[in-house]
């Protein structure tokens, strides 16, 4: 079993279409120009405001560490880098995705060119990828998974560059992407996987491709001691995230609670593949269809991408499985899809090009989503249901928070602080607040687990010197409404006054509290008192 050689594309393409995109320079323009467009948007049309998992990213960056509580610290290091430079605004914390947006297609359009020997599959197949749903909203929004896709494909890039090509070069390259990608998400160890069976499956000398790849793994070992060293010190913490996402161990809601499955959970996952990849998931399956019948097997392109679709499927069994989890499965699909747009132009299949039109729309409209999503919500049918609040109405909201801010600190002569329940809100309540204070998330005290601001000395409020700053300070209080966290709250405080529903809560029925009077949580009495000086 082998990947296509170049005569094999030669021979099923003789019509050679699409000669403008043979050139390596096609896609660097269009990528190039792709970057320039989202920056603009961003910097002087965007009023998205920061998600909560951006904003949550961005305060990790104003904490710098060796990693965080539920992922690797290279997050955080990114945008620190980039808010050092332009500053703490919305576009300088989505830079850095957009910049590893553009280096992920380069590096799909880098792949699909060295297996198929034919630049215009690379064009085609770099467009594609930006064609992916999932991959086009990636390219804008600031989470983990721009970063880790562009470090995946550099990955598969090198490792092909070593493997086919024979650079010695690519080794400690494939390497070093690999550590890079460990430090955004940890299931870049899932290539490891895939260059094993690579190398089981190919008919090649083996020795030099295990010399190298032990030199691969040599230099992607240095992108574990960040996050092993800080788990060290923090009791493991990041196990006992991972396994509370796949309903085990205490993160898990409820450590007592016995194993279940719903069929559901593996039938969404399926659901949730077409969602990603849209209509290339057909060109994808096409191009597998079309090596096969020409009797060659894509054994390095699937080898690289299964392993991420089969341990996902798996994980349905015991959890339900986000749609994003599986992204960078795609990257050596994408190749395929390449290729079937170029062979429905040289060979003129109609439903090929059917396929292709539909892709192109769907990246398309996934490009134009957020700008025109103010524009369609002033329509009638489709205008309703744009959640533009949630979308533009964190600044509102934080004015809102603000002005119950003041208000408080006029009636009491002192100055309140800002506790949420959950860690998004926090987040972006820090960053939209005037002067980017200090916000506190209460999620562990309120009963559920625990949050990386309970890793930060000062935001854990369990920790002494921290309630004692907070000691007898009134609290602008966003939490859900259920009973039982009402009624810690009463404890906590001397007081507690409802204050009704702020203007841009993006949630429904919940209401804004003060309360007066901080006690601490139960068992986590403060011992001293401040001056009511606001929380840096």
């Amino acid at each position: 079993m082998s990947d296509p050689s170049p005569e094999d594309s030669h021979a099923t393409n003789p019509r050679r279409g699409f000669a403008w995109a043979e050139p390596a320079r096609a896609l660097w323009i269009l990528v190039a120009a792709l970057t320039i467009a989202r920056l603009v948007w961003l910097i002087f049309f965007s009023d998205v405001t920061l998600i909560e998992d951006e904003a949550h990213y961005w305060e990790w960056s104003r904490r710098l560490g060796w990693s965080y509580a539920t992922k690797g610290p290279g997050v955080a290091w990114v945008i620190a880098a980039s808010t050092a430079l332009f500053g703490n605004v919305e576009w300088a914390v989505r830079a850095p995705a957009v910049l590893a947006s553009a280096v992920s297609t380069l590096a799909v359009g880098a792949i699909a060119r060295r297996v198929f020997d034919d630049g215009r599959v690379g064009f085609f197949a770099g467009v594609v990828w930006q064609c992916l749903p999932g991959v086009g909203l990636v390219g804008v929004l600031m989470t983990i998974d721009g970063p880790y896709l562009a470090c995946w494909a550099l990955a598969c890039w090198a490792w092909l560059r070593a493997t086919r090509g024979g650079a010695r070069w690519a080794w400690p390259a494939c390497g070093l992407a690999l550590a890079a990608g460990f430090l955004f998400k940890y299931t870049i160890l899932l290539l490891l996987v895939g260059f094993a069976i690579d190398l089981l499956l190919t008919r090649k000398d083996r020795r030099p491709a295990l010399g190298g790849a032990l030199v691969a793994l040599a230099f992607a070992a240095a992108g574990l001691v960040p996050v092993l060293v800080w788990n060290a010190r923090h009791d493991w913490v990041t196990v006992h995230h991972l396994l509370g996402h796949l309903g085990l161990g205490a993160d898990a809601g409820d450590p007592g609670a016995s194993w279940s499955y719903s069929p559901l959970w593996t039938l969404e996952f399926l659901g949730l593949q077409l969602a990603a990849a849209g209509p290339a998931i057909v060109l994808m399956l096409a191009g597998l269809i079309g090596l096969r019948r020409a009797r060659r097997t894509p054994t390095s392109l699937l080898a690289l991408s299964l392993p991420v679709f089969v341990f996902y499927l798996l994980v349905t069994i015991m959890t339900r499985v986000e749609g994003n989890w599986t992204l960078a499965g795609f990257v050596t699909l994408c190749p395929l899809a390449g290729w079937m747009v170029v062979s429905a132009r040289d060979r003129n299949v109609v439903w090929l090009r059917v396929v292709w039109g539909a892709t192109a729309l769907v990246g398309v409209l996934t490009l134009v989503a957020l700008p025109i999503a103010p524009l369609v919500a002033r329509g009638p049918v489709v205008g309703p249901y744009i959640p533009m609040t949630r979308m533009t109405g964190m600044r509102a909201h934080a004015r809102a928070v603000q002005s119950l801010i003041d208000d408080v600190h006029e009636r009491t002569g002192r100055a309140p602080f800002v506790v949420t329940g959950h860690y998004g809100r926090a987040s972006q309540l820090a960053f939209y607040l005037p002067g980017q204070p200090t916000v506190y998330c209460a999620t562990s005290q309120l009963g559920g687990s625990s949050r990386q601001y309970d890793h930060w000395p000062r935001t854990n409020l369990s920790n002494p010197d921290t309630l004692a700053r907070l000691a007898g300070r009134p609290a602008i209080i966003l939490v859900g409404g259920s009973e039982a966290q009402r009624q810690i709250l009463r404890d906590a405080f001397e007081s507690l006054e409802d204050v009704g529903r702020l203007d841009a809560e993006p949630k429904k029925g919940r209401t804004a509290l003060v309360g007066l009077g901080f006690r601490g949580f139960a068992h986590q009495r403060p011992v001293a008192d401040d001056d009511g000086r606001a929380d840096p």
